[in-house]
């Protein structure tokens, strides 16, 4: 059986696991979990990102992408499965229909338009879940409140850009 690589974790993903960990903090833990949720980033890399940082992946669609997998990585929370992404939560929402429907205006651009969709679908359903994970998995809450920040900063961000650099009407 031939396996197909990971694909790459970001610093911004990296950084989340990060600060979700309990007790001492190191890099081959962050990768050890990166990995165990389909991302791969070797620690020397990981260790490399935090000395600088946590440096951005880019801006507009980079980053609002880097934001979206951070999401992803913590999104599991949610449902008790490791494999569940945030695509699968968007499709199988009753809401998604109804936001796709909102006029570009609205929305700018395509990457931050499913950004949109993925934090207002993650956010009903981490609502509905709130006092149980609070409870429950507090440290784990903490990653995937700082990943959804990160997506919003960077949608905020792309859409501010996209205002910036489109002609005015």
């Amino acid at each position: 059986m031939i396996r197909e690589p990971l694909p790459h974790a970001t610093p911004a993903m990296a950084k989340m696991v990060w600060q979700g960990l309990r007790g001492p903090r190191s890099s081959r833990k962050v990768s050890k979990k990166l990995i165990q949720a389909g991302f791969y980033a070797h620690h020397t890399t990981i260790a490399r990102w935090r000395r600088r940082g946590w440096p951005a992946t880019g801006k507009g669609k980079d980053s609002i992408d880097a934001a979206r997998a951070s999401v992803d990585v913590a999104v599991p929370i949610l449902t008790g499965n490791p494999n569940t992404s945030t695509d699968e939560l968007v499709n199988i929402s009753e809401a998604k229909a109804q936001l796709e429907r909102l006029s570009e205006k609205e929305l700018i651009t395509a990457a931050a338009r499913q950004a949109l969709v993925t934090i207002t679908v993650v956010e009903e359903e981490f609502n509905a879940q709130l006092p149980k994970l609070v409870n429950e998995k507090p440290a784990e809450t903490a990653v995937l409140i700082g990943a959804l920040a990160a997506l919003i900063e960077a949608t905020t961000d792309a859409l501010r850009q996209q205002a910036f650099t489109s002609p005015k009407s």
